[in-house]
């Protein structure tokens, strides 16, 4: 029952979506399941009353039980390498296609010769000889078994692998960002990526968590433009999450500056998720691992991010 609860979870259609060969697997358990439950069944009630039964049909039953116990064992069997077969093979043809590959995480260089080095390595092997891993978009993708393994194949067949990356460090501030847009009866915004850097934000609008009106000012500690949209980073963070489409927000310049105070309307923010900025501060050197922050917007996408206080996990 524990088995064939752990493999109703792993396999359930909810997960695999429409993975024909996870389907399949799926219905095959249930089968299995199906079958030593009734079997268990006959077996219980043959053995209500031992004075009426005789202990052949006990054994019968039992006997029934592990056949289809040891038949769907042999399926699964089957069916497991299969899919592990399969697995091998698209893991081959991802990367021989140029896809999404996180090269720091394996240890190789972040260029097109971390890729070549991969590929020609790769061409020489057969699918057998790889790890069985499953394909999803980013590969690998924050599993770190997974990674391990395809670090593991490297350094078994002599390739050089950099340390994996680990950063530990203290956090220096925790910021905000906000994207605004010009009001409609406003003056036109910046163009240039830090036009607003160094200048003060006061934000007015109703805090979306308790309903209420509220203001609160802090610095522009950075300004860019994404996706065709001013971003602005504001630090300490605001107090409040302003509610987006309906607050203003008044950008004054620094004293001394010949620039005017601009207001504008605080927008949808092109990334829903990257409302909050966690600024990292120096990192803790660590031999073992690739310890320094890397410098590309990207690096450390799919990465896992675990804040602590003391020993308590936040």
């Amino acid at each position: 029952k524990r088995v064939f609860r752990e493999m109703s979870i792993t396999l359930h259609p909810d997960k695999v979506g429409d993975d024909p060969v996870l389907l399949g697997r799926f219905h095959a358990i249930r089968e299995a399941s199906d079958a030593l439950t009734k079997g268990r069944a006959e077996y219980d009630k043959a053995i209500e009353n031992q004075e009426l039964n005789e202990i052949a049909p006990r054994c019968e039953a039992f006997l029934i039980m592990m056949y289809f116990w040891l038949l769907h064992a042999l399926l699964d069997w089957a069916q497991i390498e299969g899919m592990i077969e399969s697995t091998k093979k698209e893991l081959k043809k991802y990367i021989l296609n140029d896809r999404n590959i996180d090269f720091r995480a394996l240890g190789l260089d972040h260029n097109d010769e971390g890729r070549k080095e991969l590929k020609e390595f790769l061409e020489t092997k057969k699918p057998e000889d790889l790890p069985a891993l499953q394909v999803n978009g980013q590969y690998p993708h924050g599993n770190r078994n997974d990674i391990m393994a395809l670090r593991s194949m490297l350094t078994t067949n002599k390739i050089h692998i950099g340390p994996y990356p680990l950063v530990t460090g203290k956090v220096a501030a925790l910021e905000q960002q906000l994207c605004i847009r010009k009001l409609d009866s406003g003056a036109e915004l910046a163009t240039e990526e830090a036009a607003y850097a160094g200048w003060t934000a006061t934000v007015s609008g109703i805090d979306v968590s308790t309903n209420e009106l509220k203001t609160a000012t802090a610095e522009v500690v950075r300004s860019e433009v994404m996706f065709k949209q001013r971003v602005l980073t504001l630090g300490p963070a605001l107090p409040f999450e302003p509610e987006m489409g309906a607050s203003q927000i008044t950008l004054s310049p620094p004293a001394g500056s010949s620039s005017k105070a601009i207001t504008a309307e605080v927008w949808f923010h092109v990334y829903r998720s990257r409302l909050q900025v966690i600024r990292l501060g120096e990192e803790k050197e660590d031999a073992q691992y690739d310890w320094k922050l890397a410098e590309d917007r990207n690096a450390y996408t799919h990465y896992k991010f675990e804040l602590w206080d003391g020993d308590t996990l936040l």
